[in-house]
């Protein structure tokens, strides 16, 4: 029962939480485990599902998500991914989980007139549950400054399946502007 091995585990229920039976591995993903880029990104991202979710609550379709985005990052390391995709592909698991969570904000309009988000100057509020147009920024005290490629990347992430992710490509200025909105985001979330 080694870290970041899927396998199938069979417990005999007994007193306290049970006795381990047998166990067998069905995925080893032995690329991740070779992969200190990656190990970082799953162990962070291990690190949120943990504050995020009960302990001892069954939830398949975060298990599947989470199956699905250790999949996806051990097919990158394979293929020697740069870092920024291995930071895009943990960002986008990390938008999908909080928005499995019940934690999704709005990318499609401002979230306080409603209008429509246009290409130009907008900005994240985690406590107003989105991006706000530059008109009903001015208001807001706590935001952050969301690029028009960050705001695409959040809708595609939101979107499509996290294998589908493994494709996206970003530059770094756009890396780390989605890093700064997640953080942003988990600090009110987690906190």
């Amino acid at each position: 029962l080694e870290p970041l091995t899927y396998a199938e585990i069979f417990v005999a229920k007994g007193k306290g939480m049970g006795k381990i039976t047998s166990s067998i591995v069905i995925d080893n993903l032995p690329g991740l485990k070779a992969d200190l880029d990656s190990l970082s990104n799953i162990f962070y991202s291990f690190g949120i599902l943990e504050k995020i979710i009960s302990e001892q609550e069954e939830d398949r379709a975060v298990f599947c998500l989470l199956l699905e985005y250790l999949q996806s990052a051990e097919k990158i390391s394979a293929q020697a991914a740069d870092k920024y995709k291995k930071d895009i592909l943990m960002i986008g698991f990390l938008f999908k989980l909080l928005a499995e969570a019940g934690y999704r904000f709005e990318v499609e309009k401002c979230v306080l007139c409603g209008k429509k988000l246009k290409p130009e100057k907008n900005y994240f509020s985690a406590a107003q549950g989105g991006i706000l147009c530059v008109n009903c920024a001015e208001g807001e005290r706590r935001k952050i400054v969301i690029e028009n490629e960050s705001i695409k990347f959040i809708r595609i992430f939101l979107k499509n399946k996290i294998e589908n992710l493994v494709k996206l490509s970003a530059d770094r200025k756009n890396t780390r502007n989605l890093q700064a909105v997640m953080k942003e985001f988990l600090d009110w979330v987690v906190k």
